[in-house]
């Protein structure tokens, strides 16, 4: 654990840790938890959330074994829909999609059937805010939303006593060196997890949540 760390907290594994396996470049999220009765240990999301040949960016994909293909989970223009209607009540076509769908990466990932809890890389939107229109937000990459399913908007996981939207200081209180969340994973024992993993930017951290359903 690192000093003066809250209860629970420490690193799982360093940059060098990391670095040391060759990780793949273009894989920046992946969800490794099954059980439950639904197995969704297939989920991963790719670098940039690159479109299919069909169009559409892709936010989660599902490989479906022996030896794939994959198919989309969860597309990027629905995520930023939800987040759209969260924010400004509108959805497909608001102010915040027509930026999220081209712009957003997400690269933290956690799944249970068709619902997603996600962080996405930093984003900052308030230049393309338009004179007499709303002001766009600015995300530093340690938010994490709860998606459960295109038309519903988002909304901000409330846990261990934080609401994990932009004000919340992630920094400062697991004291890392930066905002952005990399990943999110489900950590403990079976049959139901009791916490999720944090994996910031350089540094590794298990911070105590519970897995929603």
């Amino acid at each position: 654990g690192l000093p003066a760390s809250p209860p629970g907290f420490g690193v799982w594994a360093t940059a060098l840790d990391i670095d040391a396996m060759n990780p793949p470049l273009d894989t920046d999220g992946l969800e490794v938890w099954g059980g439950d009765n639904n197995d969704d240990s297939d989920r991963y999301s790719l670098a940039g959330d690159p479109p299919t040949a069909a169009g559409g960016k892709v936010a989660v994909w599902s490989f479906i074994p022996p030896g794939g293909p994959s198919a989309p989970h969860t597309m990027t223009t629905d995520l930023a829909a939800a987040m759209d209607l969260q924010y400004f009540g509108v959805g497909f076509g608001g102010p915040l999609w027509s930026h999220l769908v081209e712009l957003m990466d997400v690269d933290a990932i956690m799944t249970f059937g068709p619902q997603v809890t996600f962080s996405i890389r930093p984003l900052d939107l308030a230049p393309f805010s338009q004179p007499g229109g709303p002001l766009l937000p600015t995300f530093d990459g340690g938010e994490i939303w709860e998606y459960d399913g295109a038309g519903v908007p988002t909304k901000f996981l409330n846990h261990g006593g934080h609401l994990w939207d932009t004000g919340f200081d992630v920094r400062g209180t697991f004291l890392v060196n930066n905002e952005n969340i990399d990943a999110i994973e489900a950590v403990a024992a079976v049959p139901e997890p009791s916490c999720i993993g944090l994996l910031l930017l350089g540094m590794s951290s298990l911070v105590p949540l519970a897995r929603r359903r």
